[in-house]
């Protein structure tokens, strides 16, 4: 079984994520969508709400699986055996940013395959951070998040 993992704080889970988890579907017969814990990493929702999001945004995929791992992305690599990894990119800047994860897990693990996936054009403005900036200002983030989770996004915020 071809297995991937798809890692990222995901503060919320947006509609380029869910692009990019589409697009791995068609090569990989499992997409782990992976919530990497991080305490030093600030976060507007909780871990338990993030996770409820991506369940809810992934209830009629069998094959994507939602976890949750306390540590280094290479450690979950070793632990569950799956060294292909995909990151999301939507320009340069992301590309760059990516890449130097990517020789810095190398050099810890040689067998570590990133894959860098960029998303479709309509979502290359949208990101995680700007949504939570949107929210902050109290504005619509409806174009931004899948339909299935604004209630719940807006239940937690407002």
């Amino acid at each position: 079984m071809r297995k991937c993992i798809f890692p990222g704080t995901f503060d919320p889970v947006t509609k380029g994520h869910v692009d990019i988890v589409k697009k791995m579907l068609n090569y990989f017969d499992e997409v782990i969508f992976l919530f990497l814990e991080n305490p030093k990493k600030s976060t507007m929702f909780q871990i338990a709400d993030r996770v409820n999001f991506a369940k809810k945004v992934f209830k009629d995929y069998k094959n994507v699986k939602i976890e949750v791992f306390d540590g280094l992305m290479i450690e979950y690599c070793r632990k569950s055996g799956i060294y292909t990894v995909i990151r999301g990119v939507r320009n340069s800047t992301d590309f760059n940013y990516e890449l130097l994860y990517n020789f810095a897990n190398i050099s810890m693990d040689n067998k570590i395959q990133m894959l860098f996936i960029p998303t479709d054009t309509k979502y290359l403005h949208i990101s995680s951070s700007l949504i939570r900036e949107v929210l902050n200002g109290k504005g619509d983030i409806s174009p931004f998040v899948p339909e299935c989770i604004l209630p719940d996004i807006k239940k937690i915020f407002y």
